[in-house]
């Protein structure tokens, strides 16, 4: 099994080098609201998130793999977005997986983003708003490997005297023909999202249509026991509107345990970035931390705590 895992890690990352195109750069989130950032061992990996079955914040790159959720976790995550003059956009979030009868998986979310600290005459200088957003999602199993889901998110904005409310959706497939490999398909971008930005130094909030997009990927895992020396996952994502793809691709190794060491790299049409990250294991306890520090696009840090509620339907 670990020389099949292993085989499979070899080709992963061939598909990843061979599909790139050094010229091509992208925000790995494009196509997305780029200001919920949501979970810190993801964006360490490099966002490639749409195969992965960990824990509920999965159901925000694909809502299928709810129903082979291998950590039913509560899960709360905290992140700072700095800009060039460190003006802070500051994202605070709370997901959940409901209880479900086998074959059945539901996820529910809270994500709250706000104005942190400004600088005069930066770019966030005069800014004032804040966007809450409730995500609903379920799945449903197509036999033994394969599952399909959707989500629903209601966002509601406040700034500059509006107060917008929008509906936004996704629809995902998941394929896991046992605990090694697992694939994953998406649609994102269905709906609208919430813009904003300052305009003679006042706050000017906004709906917008979301850059509908899909997204394909592959994780490779060493074992199928609970506890993985290391995993590889690569994305490949596509905005209609757009030329050109974006690929993402994470790796992360445990040399113990409890310690889980994460980096991870993106690249697309217009712009590319590295993300780094770690986590701690404690029993049912999980702390995760995650940076960017490429000055080209937003920086940010992120913590993420998770806390297992339960063993999840797929390891029972």
């Amino acid at each position: 099994m670990v020389a099949r895992a292993t085989r499979g890690l070899f080709l992963a990352a061939a598909l990843l080098v061979w599909g790139m195109d050094p010229l091509a750069a992208q925000i790995s989130s494009e196509g997305s609201d780029t200001h919920s950032i949501i979970s810190s061992r993801a964006a360490a990996l490099g966002d490639p998130y749409v195969s992965e079955d960990l824990e509920p914040t999965v159901m925000y790159w694909n809502p299928a793999a709810l129903v082979r959720l291998r950590r039913e976790s509560l899960f709360t995550n905290f992140a700072v977005e700095l800009d060039d003059a460190n003006d802070q956009l500051l994202t605070e979030n709370i997901t959940l997986p409901l209880p479900a009868a086998k074959g059945w998986g539901f996820g529910v979310g809270l994500t709250i983003t706000h104005v942190g600290k400004t600088t005069i005459d930066g770019p966030l200088d005069g800014l004032a708003m804040s966007i809450f957003k409730v995500d609903a999602a379920a799945a449903a199993a197509l036999g033994n490997a394969m599952s399909i889901g959707g989500a629903l998110t209601l966002s509601y904005g406040e700034g500059g005297g509006k107060r917008i409310p929008v509906l936004s959706g996704s629809f995902g497939i998941f394929y896991a023909p046992d605990r090694v490999f697992s694939y994953g398909f998406a649609l994102h971008g269905v709906g609208d999202r919430i813009d904003f930005g300052v305009q003679d130094g006042q706050t000017v909030v906004s709906n917008v249509s979301m850059l509908k997009s899909i997204e394909s990927g592959l994780t490779v895992r060493s074992t199928e026991k609970e506890y993985q020396r290391y995993q590889l996952s690569i994305a490949a994502q596509k905005v209609f509107t757009h030329s050109g793809l974006t690929y993402k691709g994470g790796v992360e190794v445990l040399p113990v345990q409890f310690l889980a060491l994460r980096g991870g790299y993106w690249v697309g049409p217009h712009s590319q970035a590295a993300r780094f990250g770690a986590g701690l294991i404690f029993g049912s306890f999980f702390i995760d931390y995650a940076f960017a520090p490429n000055r080209l696009e937003p920086r940010y840090h992120q913590v993420s705590l998770s806390y297992d509620l339960q063993p999840s339907h797929a390891a029972r």
